[in-house]
C-alpha cells in the first residue's frame, strides 16, 4: 500500500473517532504520531434506532478496521495457509425471500450461539 494511502487511511479513522492520539512527537522535522484504538467507537447499543447516521458510520468503520487488525495480525504470524487455517474473504450475492432471509437469520443465529460460550482453549 503506498504511504500516502495509509496516511489517508488513518486520517478517515482518526476523523471518524475509531482512532486517538495519544502522543506526538517530532521526527526529523516531522510529527509522528502514536495512536490507539477507541473500541468504544464500535459498540452499538441495543436500540439501533436511537443511532444517527454518523454514529452508524463510526460503528462500522470500527468494525472494519477491527477486521483489518485482525487480518493484519494473522499474517504476521507467518506464512499464510487461508485453507489449512479456516481463513477466508469473499463477498457473495444472495437471491432470497423476505422469509428466505429471516430463516437464514435464525439458522445463523442457531449455528452461531452454540459457540458463543466458548472460551478460548475449549476443546468444543
Amino acid at each position: 500500500m503506498p504511504v500516502a494511502s495509509l496516511y489517508r487511511h488513518v486520517g478517515v479513522l482518526a476523523d471518524a473517532g475509531v482512532l486517538q492520539v495519544v502522543g506526538e512527537r517530532k521526527v526529523r522535522g516531522a510529527a509522528e504520531r502514536s495512536y490507539r484504538l477507541v473500541l468504544e467507537a464500535a459498540n452499538v447499543p441495543a436500540d439501533l434506532a436511537a443511532l444517527s447516521a454518523e454514529d452508524h458510520r463510526r460503528a462500522f468503520t470500527a468494525f472494519v478496521a477491527s477486521l483489518l487488525a485482525d487480518f493484519d495480525r494473522y499474517l504476521g504470524r507467518g506464512e499464510p495457509d487461508l485453507a489449512r487455517d479456516g481463513v477466508g474473504y469473499r463477498q457473495v450475492g444472495l437471491w432470497v425471500t423476505d422469509e428466505e432471509f429471516g430463516e437464514l437469520l435464525a439458522d445463523l443465529r442457531t449455528v452461531l450461539q452454540q459457540r458463543l460460550a466458548n472460551l478460548p482453549g475449549d476443546d468444543g
